[in-house]
């Protein structure tokens, strides 16, 4: 399935949520450990999932938009039946500011998503840093999924992952057999992970759709 950026249509939200839920304090949550689930084909009893693209503050801020199309695209790939969306930089902005900042998320907004996206969940996220050099590639990012009629979080992540960790090496090696033939980058193979900051982040956009996943569906 492929993601899409989605325009505006009706739904309503829950009366009981929007009358008992003031805001929503983002805490809680689950992480799944360092094993790598398989990925599941549906995101529990969850039809539609919107991504806000993720923020992150210059000189990087449109590595912050992209991760968060990449992580569409990873869970898209993986799931049938399930409609996850993007919304464009000036929705979120318009929409959502900067919850993970405040630390809730208003009722108003979930409402709003139910309303326009009719979205069942909302994932938001932001890139907490960001090194781009070769000797030092890392990324950092934080991470909620958030049930747009009840107000619970579903999933939470706050992590940096370093591309020069050897217990890392042997995962990308592993995602690079798993998303690339042998032709694919045939000068560098799966160093590239290693070196690109474009390649690193599309290996943590996968990992992280993993992880989502099997936390959605042991919900």
């Amino acid at each position: 399935m492929q993601a899409t950026t989605i325009g505006n249509c009706r739904h309503t939200l829950s009366v009981l949520s929007l009358f008992l839920i003031p805001a929503v304090v983002l805490c809680g949550g689950c992480a799944t450990g360092e094993g790598m689930p398989e990925p599941a084909d549906h995101m529990g009893g969850y039809r539609r999932v919107t991504v806000l693209e993720f923020y992150y503050d210059a000189p990087h801020e449109d590595f912050g938009v992209g991760f968060g199309k990449l992580l569409a695209d990873r869970l898209s790939t993986y799931t049938d039946n399930v409609d996850v969306n993007t919304v464009a930089p000036t929705e979120v902005r318009m929409k959502s500011g900067r919850p993970l900042d405040r630390g809730s998320v208003p009722v108003g907004f979930l409402t709003e998503m139910r309303r326009t996206f009719q979205s069942d969940a909302v994932i938001l996220g932001r890139i907490d840093s960001f090194n781009p050099y070769y000797f030092d590639l890392s990324i950092g990012v934080s991470a909620k999924a958030v049930d747009t009629d009840d107000g619970s979080v579903i999933f939470s992540i706050s992590r940096t992952w370093n591309a020069g960790e050897l217990k890392r090496m042997g995962d990308m090696k592993s995602y690079y057999t798993e998303s690339y033939g042998p032709d694919d980058i045939q000068y560098y193979g799966p160093d590239l992970m290693v070196i690109s900051p474009s390649f690193f982040s599309r290996y943590i956009a996968d990992r992280l759709a993993r992880k989502i996943l099997a936390t959605f569906n042991t919900e």
